[in-house]
């Protein structure tokens, strides 16, 4: 009788385990499906999507912060930088996600293309990363970043500390 417990325990872990990994693969397929069904070009690059949304994310807290405690006479100002960043952040997830089909009958010639599109987007965003930054320093009362310290910096630097500002942002909320 005990054995028997035992076995019936295993096997709902078992399973429990499978539609844990199961649920999970759905998922990924879905997001996979959903970020490449514009493109039928080449594979787009996943990360660049998280850190995409987590940057809109970013930008819709600093939204909602500037809505609600930003001083009157730098409102419109503030109102009109963050429209613009949101505007900016949607044309380059536009146009990372659509690729011409005809670039793939210019063989390497249109990889390159593609590739160097990529490149040029990612900059684009690290600019509007600075924007926001800068949004969100002026917001929190806290010191921009200097040109020196602009070009020393990543992507991922800037998002790390874009997140912790919209933490502190949040909080004011």
């Amino acid at each position: 009788m005990i054995d028997k417990k035992k076995s019936i325990l295993k096997d709902l872990l078992i399973l429990a385990a499978l539609v844990f990994l199961v649920t999970t693969l759905v998922q990924r397929l879905k997001r996979y499906i959903s970020v490449h069904k514009k493109s039928l070009v080449h594979e787009l690059d996943v990360s660049f999507f998280d850190i995409l949304h987590q940057v809109q994310r970013i930008a819709g807290i600093t939204r909602q912060a500037i809505t609600r405690h930003a001083p009157s006479d730098h409102d419109d100002i503030s109102h009109k930088k963050i429209a613009a960043i949101g505007r900016q952040l949607d044309d380059i997830e536009r146009k990372y996600s659509r690729n011409n089909p005809a670039l793939v009958l210019l063989g390497p010639i249109g990889t390159t293309s593609v590739v160097l599109k990529e490149q040029e987007l990612q900059r684009k965003l690290l600019l509007v990363s600075f924007d926001l930054h800068d949004l969100l320093a002026t917001l929190l009362s806290k010191e921009p970043l200097t040109r020196e310290q602009r070009k020393t910096m990543s992507l991922d630097t800037i998002m790390v500390l874009n997140a912790a500002y919209a933490k502190e942002a949040q909080r004011l909320l």
